[in-house]
């Protein structure tokens, strides 16, 4: 990992962390919950005190995509089976089944620009000349 990215990853935990502990709706902590786990790679270890007594409940699992565990030092939270990436063998067959065309979906016919184009934006030529009819 470049150290750039190294860095960032290390500050956005930090804030999630951050936020996650303001959070008062249940939604938002799951959810910043979550984010935070997968800051980690999918595992993250919360300290005891920093879930609440009515936290976790069994919706977590269904709603967020978490399972909690308890350990010594607090509790072990992991996203469940069904939020992790694919392993690399199945998306890349995935790749072959579906694969993607790279024309463009719409097709391009760029129109000449006019004074009113030219005078209220930066542009040089409208992208479709209906762009250029609906001025």
């Amino acid at each position: 990992m470049h150290p750039d990215e190294e860095e960032w990853l290390q500050v956005t935990r930090r804030q999630c962390h951050t936020v996650f502990g303001l959070a008062s709706a249940p939604a938002d902590r799951g959810a910043l919950l979550r984010e935070y786990v997968r800051l980690h790679g999918g595992g993250a270890l919360l300290a005891h005190g920093e879930l609440r007594p009515d936290e976790p409940d069994a919706s977590w699992r269904e709603r967020f995509g978490l399972v909690v565990r308890p350990s010594p030092s607090g509790h072990r939270i992991e996203l469940d089976d069904y939020s992790m990436p694919l392993p690399p063998s199945i998306a890349d067959e995935l790749r072959t089944v579906l694969p993607l065309s790279a024309e463009t979906r719409r097709p391009s016919t760029p129109s000449v620009a006019d004074a009113v184009l030219r005078r209220l934006t930066g542009y040089r030529e409208y992208r479709l000349s209906c762009e250029r009819r609906a001025e």
